[in-house]
């Protein structure tokens, strides 16, 4: 999926290989689309410049997602989000930047969005927001470092439009 939109406010010229591994994400509408502006909105307050940059997505299940987790973090079980970020000065084939992988696993992604009682849709996006972050070197490790991440998703799901993700809908 080129991502490349001069029109844009937000110029971010990217290109995302999207990789759909399991058809349960094709009942997502609008799945490119959403994936794209959560990209661009996790990119939109940090200062990046214009230099053109790519990532892989991978839209899977808990299956893969739990033996990566396992092989990668000794973690035996699956999570919503794999980050992998590339080694510094990784470029595409084309040139551009390489910011790494993400892998999301579909039925845990869906677990939490119904017991958090959000739309599937805005908890992608909001994992998407998290998954670019953690590509471009932020971590939640300690408490400052949390404090500052949940920020800028607060802002990313804001300028989509989408609620502050660490509310909680119990009121």
């Amino acid at each position: 999926m080129n991502t490349n939109d001069s029109s844009s406010a937000a110029y971010l010229p990217a290109t995302i290989d999207l990789c759909i591994d399991d058809e349960s994400w094709k009942g997502v509408s609008d799945l490119e689309n959403k994936i794209d502006m959560a990209v661009k909105a996790a990119l939109l307050h940090l200062d990046i410049g214009n230099e053109p940059f790519g990532l892989t997505i991978v839209l899977d299940n808990n299956q893969r997602v739990e033996s990566l987790n396992s092989a990668w973090r000794d973690k035996h079980k699956p999570t919503n989000i794999l980050s992998f970020p590339a080694p510094e000065n990784s470029k595409t084939d084309t040139g551009q930047t390489y910011l790494g992988d993400l892998i999301l696993a579909y039925d845990v992604i869906c677990h939490e969005a119904k017991e958090q009682r959000k739309p599937l849709a805005t908890h992608l996006c909001h994992l998407i927001i998290h998954g670019v972050l953690h590509l471009l070197g932020f971590d939640h490790q300690n408490d400052d470092e949390a404090r500052k991440m949940e920020q800028l998703e607060i802002k990313a799901m804001a300028s989509l439009g989408l609620s502050d993700p660490y509310q909680t809908n119990d009121q």
